[in-house]
């Protein structure tokens, strides 16, 4: 069979579709390859980002340091004046966690500041410090690890600034019952009335145990340092908290005043009436009764207890003091269960007063038990009645130790 040669258009066509197929081919990976390249770049930046994450994930809580400012509105001035205090700047711990920096507002109890002692006349550098303690971790055992505290501390050096005519300084200190003034560098007085509520604002700063006092008018600033503390309970069971500042202003309780005169606390009736409480709580001050008549409930414990001449004390129920003193013209009331008067040892109670003792058991107590030497004193004025007590005064001794050491009694 004779083979028949393809036609010159056969040929044509078969070479224009090569063509055509080879031209298509060409045009795909034409645009292939360009995505695919795009493709891999994202791809690979994304595996990237994957890692960065996860190794940023991976890193722990770091403290870094501490910083410290003076706040923007504070000036310390070279007159003698410059006392700082915690409540002058901002305290901040620097961490860092997954790659992040971040920073946290200390507050005044979570550092310490040391001031050099001669600030106010030098100035000089004030040193921070706060110590992170780690959360606990475990150990390849599951055993509980605490890591040691880490401590950082900062400087902040401050120069005093020279005062002008503008600054005043206070010479005289206003008290409660008493007005003060202040002065510039040219001899200018400023008046500053008696502490009251009207012209003054009262700030507690815990954590330094004072109380900032600022005059509105000026913007001086008075510092008193919290000394002591008082709770006065009212016949509803009520509790009052107040301390040497701030109870002149107390007002919670119908009829009492409070004030803070010669390191005590002296509780009085308004307009030399009466007033009735139900306990106060004061271990550590002492307490005095300053006018009218003071009517307490329950039995209380304090340094020692005052009752002034003129004034009345009546109590239901037993005292425990280290000192006492009825000052003649003085009265003092006491109806209890009991051994009822509880002198600490080493205490005196001075009786120059009308002092009446009334036992409620009937002759089953002692109404002053003085404990290892204390003692008492009365003047031929004293006016002193024991009423149904089997002891009117009772002296207790300590009697030794035992072989281990504990005490045998009294």
């Amino acid at each position: 069979m004779l083979n028949k040669k393809p036609s010159k258009g056969f040929l044509i066509r078969l070479i224009s579709g090569i063509t055509l197929g080879v031209i298509a081919i060409v045009t795909t990976l034409s645009v292939m390859l360009p995505s695919y390249a795009k493709w891999k770049t994202y791809y690979d930046g994304v595996i990237a980002d994957k890692k960065q994450k996860e190794y940023l994930n991976s890193l722990p809580l770091e403290f870094l340091s501490i910083t410290a400012e003076l706040n923007k509105d504070v000036k310390y001035y070279d007159n003698d004046s410059a006392y700082p205090e915690k409540v002058d700047f901002t305290v901040k711990a620097n961490f860092t966690e997954k790659g992040k920096d971040f920073s946290k507002k200390l507050s005044s109890k979570e550092y310490s500041m040391t001031v050099p002692d001669d600030f106010a006349k030098n100035g000089g550098t004030i040193v921070f410090s706060y110590t992170y303690q780690p959360d606990d971790t475990k150990n390849d055992k599951g055993e509980t690890v605490t890591p040691d505290p880490i401590e950082k501390t900062t400087e902040l050096k401050i120069t005093l600034i020279e005062p002008d005519e503008t600054v005043f300084k206070i010479i005289k200190e206003p008290t409660f019952t008493e007005a003060g003034y202040a002065e510039n560098n040219k001899g200018v007085k400023k008046n500053l009335p008696a502490l009251n509520l009207n012209d003054y604002t009262f700030e507690t700063v815990v954590s330094s145990q004072m109380v900032r006092i600022t005059h509105e008018d000026s913007g001086l600033v008075i510092r008193k340092a919290i000394t002591d503390e008082i709770a006065v309970y009212n016949t509803d069971k009520k509790t009052f908290f107040y301390n040497n500042i701030d109870c002149h202003f107390a007002s919670d309780i119908e009829n009492l005043k409070i004030s803070f005169e010669d390191g005590m606390f002296v509780l009085g009736a308004k307009d030399g009436t009466s007033v009735n409480i139900r306990k106060i709580s004061a271990e550590k001050s002492i307490v005095a009764i300053g006018s009218g008549v003071v009517n307490i409930e329950e039995g209380f414990s304090v340094v020692k207890f005052i009752v002034n001449k003129g004034t009345t004390a009546n109590l239901n129920s037993t005292i425990s003091v280290t000192d006492m003193l009825v000052e003649e013209g003085g009265t003092l009331n006491i109806t209890a269960n009991g051994d009822t008067i509880r002198v600490a040892d080493d205490g005196v109670i001075e009786l120059y007063g009308t002092v009446n003792i009334t036992s409620k058991t009937k002759g089953k107590a002692t109404a002053v038990c003085l404990y290892n030497n204390s003692s008492i004193k009365v003047s031929s004025d004293s006016r002193i009645t024991v009423t149904d007590y089997e002891y009117a005064f009772g002296k207790w001794v300590d009697n030794g130790t035992n072989e281990d050491g504990t005490p045998k009694g009294r």
